[in-house]
């Protein structure tokens, strides 16, 4: 449960079998953030924030961003940020990534651009059959990037889905018309880098066509390092194509999915991939009644010997699934007390062993009132921490505290030193998407003590 330090200290809570040591619980004791917060007036760290790139009349829609850090040839430039971006609304066929390039991750250039999908020479075309028959040429949109920087390599990693066979058409409703899109996900591929300069050919990891389910990612993957050797786990999860959307994947049977929505991950084995995609393996059939379990973040816990994993779900609380052999196999998801307004949350391990959440606090209630509704709950972004393997947590910096008219969401965390970072986006709800132009994104900086 995520309580305020103050009150778990007064409290002396300790959730499912934490072990009460006789020198009190966790955040009694050791030199972590909790410890040492604890041990302060306010018992909360401050969070400063400001834009990296504002929405605009030519870039309406920005969206899913995540950081990562750059090699060494990228000098001065230690950070990239990237994110999905095009003109008008999620899923154009002109949708791709967005990048800014900082030295210390508060100051940031001018947006760049990923060479996918941003001129003639990175698109990806495909054929689609249109409700008439006729056959049309959209670009494919590409989804969610993902960043990982292997040190050892000195590589920067982009991972991405891109889309295909699932182009939503073209429908009016009333006087409001709704223009062709991509459904999220589709393949899952990589580029990589190690100068910033030039970028390796696109290598597919994770095919849409091998049940037509389309593949999507969100988050960060970790590096597991135990008794069977070094292990990549990218979290992933398969989205079905959306039946009140009419696409060929709803409509052609064909192509109809023939697999259902469930989680996983990804994962690679470097001392025996040497490069080749054939070497990423798919693990877990994560899934639940009553709900999605999406976006999934996973985190290191009991000292390395767990991976935990949590999600987004339509239930008003994370879910969370658990692996004890290195992300071979998972526990079914049961859910967590944390609330979730059907929102991405990121989790990560940070230097002192705690780890830090990035989530929406708040989840709405079935009489949830029409203004509520506009930001469809996901304000009071929120930072909290856990010293004992997430099984209690307590809230240590409010990035946003909200407003009604806007979404503060897609939070991913990312530390540098004794300096967590969170980029995410903020964009206008409901009625207000159609009459103003606002949000971007924006990244707070939290210091640690």
């Amino acid at each position: 449960e995520i309580m305020e330090l103050g009150e778990l200290v007064e409290s002396g809570k300790a959730a499912g079998s934490i072990d009460l040591h006789k020198e009190g619980q966790c955040w009694d004791r050791g030199d972590g953030v909790l410890a040492k917060l604890r041990k302060t007036r306010s018992h909360e760290l401050k969070a400063t924030t400001t834009y990296i790139s504002h929405n605009s009349k030519a870039m309406g829609y920005q969206h899913m961003a995540m950081m990562g850090r750059l090699p060494k040839a990228a000098a001065p430039h230690r950070w990239l940020g990237v994110w999905q971006a095009s003109e008008s609304y999620e899923g154009s066929e002109d949708q791709h990534f967005e990048c800014a390039l900082s030295v210390d991750g508060h100051t940031w250039t001018r947006n760049c651009h990923i060479p996918l999908n941003t001129d003639r020479s990175t698109w990806l075309m495909e054929n689609v059959v249109m409700r008439s028959g006729q056959v049309k040429e959209f670009r494919r949109a590409v989804w969610s990037p993902v960043l990982h920087f292997d040190e050892e390599a000195q590589e920067l990693w982009l991972f991405y889905s891109q889309s295909t066979r699932c182009l939503q058409y073209t429908k009016q409703y009333g006087k409001r018309i709704r223009l062709a899109r991509w459904g999220p996900g589709g393949d899952i591929k990589y580029i990589k880098t190690s100068d910033f300069v030039t970028w390796s050919a696109p290598v597919t990891i994770y095919e849409q066509s091998l049940d037509m389910v389309p593949r999507v990612i969100a988050n960060q993957l970790i590096v597991h390092n135990g008794t069977s050797g070094v292990r990549w786990l990218l979290p992933y999860w398969k989205e079905p194509a959306d039946i009140s959307r009419d696409s060929p994947c709803t409509l052609n049977p064909k192509l109809k999915a023939k697999g259902t929505g469930m989680a996983g991950v990804l994962m690679r084995n470097p001392d025996l991939s040497h490069g080749h995609p054939d070497h990423w393996k798919a693990k877990g059939t994560i899934k639940t009644g009553g709900t999605w379990l999406i976006e999934g973040t996973v985190a290191l816990v009991d000292n390395g010997s767990k991976v935990l994993q949590y999600f987004r779900t339509q239930k008003g609380l994370i879910y969370a699934s658990v692996s004890k052999d290195a992300g071979s196999t998972w526990s079914h998801a049961y859910p967590t007390t944390l609330p979730n307004p059907n929102s991405k949350v990121d989790m990560i391990n940070i230097h002192t062993g705690e780890l830090a959440l990035a989530f929406n606090d708040f989840a709405l209630q079935k009489n949830a009132t029409a203004r509520q509704l506009i930001n469809k709950g996901r304000k009071r972004l929120r930072v909290a921490m856990s010293c004992n393997g997430g099984e209690t947590w307590a809230n240590v910096a409010e990035i946003e505290q909200g407003h009604y008219k806007y979404y503060f969401h897609y939070p991913t965390l990312a530390q540098d030193g004794k300096t967590l970072f969170v980029i995410y986006s903020t964009m206008l709800g409901g009625r207000f998407q159609q009459t103003e132009i606002g949000g971007g994104i924006k990244i707070a900086s939290i210091q640690l003590i």
